[in-house]
């Protein structure tokens, strides 16, 4: 993932889980990627439904979800 800081584009939340750096930190946390992305899923929920305005989302990250969708 250090490549990302050149392109000036904001790394996915999949470009985090792959992060070397990130193995160790969830292992130490004693979590798993399945378990962090669905714990950020339950907090974007809260945060919606409690009205709280969130960024809107990039280009990438919107081309990243149609992705995962099999849209594209």
């Amino acid at each position: 993932m250090t490549g990302w800081k050149m392109t000036m584009t904001e790394p996915t939340l999949d470009d985090l889980l792959a992060d070397e750096i990130m193995q160790p930190i969830m292992r130490s946390a004693g979590v798993d990627a399945a378990q962090l992305r669905a714990g950020l899923g339950e907090t974007a929920r809260r945060l919606i439904e409690q009205d709280v305005a969130l960024p809107p989302p990039t280009y990438r990250s919107y081309q990243m979800h149609l992705v995962h969708l099999g849209c594209c």
